[in-house]
């Protein structure tokens, strides 16, 4: 019998994956088939760390598949699977140099490595024989079986006779599989053609040469059109730029005055609601910022470049992009307060990822305009950069860290208890709080915060999380080591021990 060792693969993986994820969490498992897959990888040399861009995949693999055992968080199973998706498309094209041609190669092969699967198992032997290829010609006979099943439909159902020997021959039938299946879980079926749809995307990776092509061709620079009859078009374009930077960077000098003034500096909390200071007022100069850039990249994306007289229009853009990064700065600002005095949140936290990464995008397109960058150049760097802000944002314990924050912060800022019941399991060490800590808590909120809406009250809150703690206990006991994860592991031990000192 003769296998392609691939299509081994393919099949041992299949089988493991049913195996250790059949009615089983994430946890050891993942590392468990994830690093067999990379040894082997590794073993039949198809895993060679050259190039800076699957050298940068592969460590937000490895980072983030311990990651998922350390942290155990849907944001680092998000960043895993990710990067597990561009690393594909890496050994694909393990020289490439933008993630965008990394994001082409590993979407072409979702479907591609289907085919590339049945194409390699329709050529295995056994023998002198092909059997697989054989059941592939027997697809002819599919269609004469759908026909005979139609008229097997209409002879039941317009002779009674036939209807009742039909049902007598079904039952029968049934009654066999019954005994045969009859403790059979069909779910790890299920299991096991999802594993061979993801091992065939891992080891059965189809190389799509045009996407390869395209990413040797593509350059980090400009290069002028060579058209000369565009003179008059670039000086009447030209023009145009200058006189919408010259009003636009006035236009946000005057906002950037009041924010510094305003928000820098002077800022007084009324005692109210802080949504329209922060949400509205966030989103809408985000969307501003990326409008700027947008604008920006309109202007210099071809010959104006190269314009001899292009000086002033290029300064006004260098100009109008640091005030947009002011700009950024004082939504920071913004959501710093908001943090001050209404805790922390996940969208609160998403605001600083969101800013980080519009002033790397801010930075980038000063030095296209300054260098004569091409666009390629923008999607490279910045989808590196998104890359990397999310896997580094994916490593840390938010919902710990977020549950520590809020309760170290009540005496100052108002405390959610809607939102802070809602935290994963790995946080109820911290969430878990004595009946005496929360009516100490609620004194205090209810001098420093009178709002109208009706929120959880300390004693539901103390209720559910007690609830909650029980269930946790409970499940983790009866987990499978397979599923075992350090974060969960954790949080036992800690609610354990608080239990048994009560």
């Amino acid at each position: 019998m003769k296998l392609n060792i691939n299509l081994l693969a393919v099949l041992t993986s299949a089988v493991l994956i049913a195996i250790l994820f059949h009615r089983q969490p994430l946890g050891l498992n993942l590392l468990i088939i994830e690093c067999s897959a990379l040894i082997f990888l590794k073993i039949t040399g198809q895993l060679k760390l050259k190039g800076i861009t699957l050298i940068v995949l592969f460590s937000g693999l490895i980072l983030t598949l311990l990651f998922s055992i350390i942290i155990h968080s849907a944001f680092v199973y998000v960043m895993h699977f990710i990067s597990l998706f561009l690393f594909t498309g890496a050994l694909l094209y393990p020289v490439a140099k933008s993630l965008v041609t990394t994001l082409g190669l590993a979407f072409v092969n979702l479907f591609l490595a289907q085919y590339q699967f049945f194409k390699t198992l329709i050529k295995v032997k056994i023998g002198d024989n092909k059997p697989f290829e054989l059941i592939y010609r027997w697809r002819i006979y599919l269609i004469p079986l759908l026909i005979i099943f139609i008229f097997f439909m209409i002879y039941s159902l317009s002779n009674p006779v036939f209807e009742k020997l039909s049902k007598i021959f079904g039952d029968h039938i049934s009654n066999i599989f019954t005994i045969i299946f009859k403790n059979f879980d069909w779910g790890i079926i299920g299991v096991f053609i999802i594993g061979l749809y993801v091992s065939n995307i891992v080891f059965m990776r189809y190389h799509h040469h045009k996407i390869m092509e395209f990413d040797q061709n593509e350059d980090d620079y400009l290069k002028p059109s060579g058209n000369t009859n565009s003179s008059i078009k670039l000086k009447s374009e030209y023009n145009s730029g200058v006189f919408l930077f010259i009003l636009l960077n006035l236009l946000i000098l005057v906002v950037n005055i009041i924010d510094i003034n305003w928000v820098w500096f002077n800022f007084e909390w009324d005692g109210l609601y802080l949504k329209q200071f922060v949400h509205a007022g966030t989103y809408l100069l985000i969307l501003s910022i990326l409008i700027s850039i947008a604008l920006v990249l309109f202007y210099f994306r071809g010959d104006l470049n190269f314009y001899g007289k292009n000086g002033l229009l290029r300064i006004l853009s260098i100009i109008w992009l640091i005030q947009n990064g002011i700009l950024a700065i004082s939504v920071a600002i913004r959501n710093f307060y908001y943090i001050e005095y209404f805790a922390l949140a996940y969208k609160r936290i998403g605001v600083f990822i969101f800013l980080i990464l519009t002033i790397v995008g801010l930075i980038t397109v000063i030095i296209k305009v300054v260098n004569i960058k091409s666009s390629y150049y923008l999607f490279r760097v910045n989808l590196m950069s998104i890359y990397l802000v999310l896997i580094f944002a994916s490593l840390i314990n938010w919902d710990v860290y977020i549950a520590k924050y809020n309760f170290a912060h009540s005496d100052k800022a108002f405390l959610h208890f809607d939102f802070l019941v809602t935290l994963s399991d790995k946080a109820l060490p911290y969430l878990d709080k004595s009946w005496e800590e929360l009516q100490q808590i609620q004194q205090v909120q209810q001098n420093k915060f009178s709002f109208e809406v009706k929120y959880l009250t300390p004693e539901q809150y103390y209720h559910q999380i007690i609830l909650r703690k029980h269930t946790f206990l409970d499940h983790w006991k009866s987990k499978g080591i397979i599923s075992w994860n350090y974060a969960e592991f954790k949080a036992y031990q800690k609610l354990s021990t608080e239990e048994k000192n009560e």
